[in-house]
């Protein structure tokens, strides 16, 4: 137990060393963002990775950033959940995730484990917004790290983001019902913030058992995306499914361990009506993928 209790405070004063050798880029948290560079009103390119905490290669944040950057389509960057593991954090690898250009990052249950304190104080190193409206609390500093959502704009669309996550047994975090809380975030995107578009990145994956993102999906109102983690089960392709009100809702995954990111392709009429949806995977693990057996096996996922 005293080993234990040795290797927690380690750790922690570890991941506070690295918040105090990187200042926070964000300054106070800045809920709406313009992205420059996305001037085609007529689509809009989503690239989403989820649970890359699941590599045991460190320099994924760098093929991910390779991949990333080789793409002709420029368009905005999300994560579902599960980003990175405290055990593999260290100066180059939180660098190297800040260097890939995230837009909006889901807040994960585990980023909590090692105590509330420590990862907000770890939340001040990275450069982009952590987003959850499920969770609340009254430690200081929570309201600056985690933001219930976030507004970006293109030249013409308005685009709400935000997200939910898994219980968390820490006690000084407040959990609501996500698929409630969901809910109430997207209407008042849809409806006070006139968002064009609503997407909700969810951690809480596919287990049936538990609360997931399929039902999530399902018992919404007012959401057009739920971008999803793995955990439970995994899609080689998107849902399309009716929410509670027979309205569309896609419901997409990236692949595990970032072996595939998502790119999801989104077209608009005049009127902003979505009228053409398509998806595609990319693959930044095939720079390190030495097995021809499993470079195959993940080639295949590529084909939706």
């Amino acid at each position: 137990m005293e080993s234990n209790r040795r290797s927690f405070l380690k750790h922690t004063a570890s991941l506070m060393g690295i918040a105090m050798l990187n200042p926070s880029l964000k300054g106070l948290a800045n809920v709406s963002k313009n992205i420059q560079g996305l001037a085609d009103t007529s689509n809009l390119t989503i690239y989403q990775s989820n649970d890359v905490d699941l590599s045991f290669n460190t320099s994924i944040y760098r093929m991910i950033k390779k991949e990333l950057n080789e793409q002709e389509t420029k368009g905005i960057l999300v994560d579902a959940g599960n980003l990175f593991r405290l055990e593999q954090l260290n100066q180059e690898t939180l660098q190297s995730i800040n260097s890939i250009g995230y837009h909006a990052v889901a807040l994960s249950a585990n980023y909590l484990k090692l105590g509330t304190q420590p990862f907000l104080n770890l939340a001040k190193a990275f450069n982009f917004s952590f987003v959850n409206c499920n969770y609340t609390s009254k430690e200081e500093g929570w309201n600056e790290a985690v933001l219930p959502y976030v507004i970006l704009h293109t030249k013409d669309l308005k685009i709400g983001i935000t997200g939910v996550a898994e219980n968390s047994f820490n006690s000084s975090i407040r959990v609501e019902n996500p698929y409630k809380a969901a809910t109430r975030m997207a209407k008042k995107l849809k409806t006070e913030d006139k968002c064009d578009l609503v997407i909700c990145l969810s951690q809480l994956g596919m287990e049936k058992k538990k609360l997931n993102s399929k039902d999530l999906a399902l018992k919404s109102e007012s959401i057009d995306f739920v971008l999803s983690t793995t955990q439970g089960q995994k899609l080689h392709y998107p849902l399309i499914l009716k929410n509670k009100k027979e309205q569309e809702v896609i419901l997409t995954q990236g692949g595990m361990g970032g072996e595939l990111v998502c790119k999801n392709n989104i077209g608009y009429d005049e009127e902003k009506n979505r009228n053409v949806f398509s998806q595609e995977f990319i693959m930044p693990t095939k720079s390190f993928a030495s097995s021809t057996e499993i470079f195959s096996k993940v080639k295949q996922l590529q084909i939706v």
